[in-house]
């Protein structure tokens, strides 16, 4: 009798042991997938380049060159409206 139910929770916990490494195989698996598609991601220059403008917001070097310029309007354009006249016309030529 307690052979028998020795035999029985052997063969219970073969069981759990075959589902356990059955996980484990499946997660190893999962792991390499995961690996293999991060060095293929990394080694795509356009997929490096979207992450960059994704990075700086979609902003070109065009995009932020030109929001450069604005300010510098701007500032021309505030300094116009406090400054004389005479320092104005030097900025402008300069500009």
């Amino acid at each position: 009798m307690e052979v028998l139910a020795a035999q029985r929770a052997l063969a219970i916990k073969d069981e759990e042991l075959k589902l356990v490494l059955e996980r484990l195989d499946t997660k190893e698996n999962e792991l390499k997938n995961l690996k293999e598609a991060a060095a293929v991601d990394a080694n795509d220059p356009w997929k490096l380049y979207s992450l960059a403008r994704e990075r700086i917001g979609e902003r070109s070097t065009g995009n932020l060159a030109i929001k450069k310029l604005k300010l510098e309007a701007v500032q021309l354009e505030v300094e116009a409206a406090t400054g004389d006249p005479q320092n104005l016309q030097k900025q402008v030529e300069n500009f």
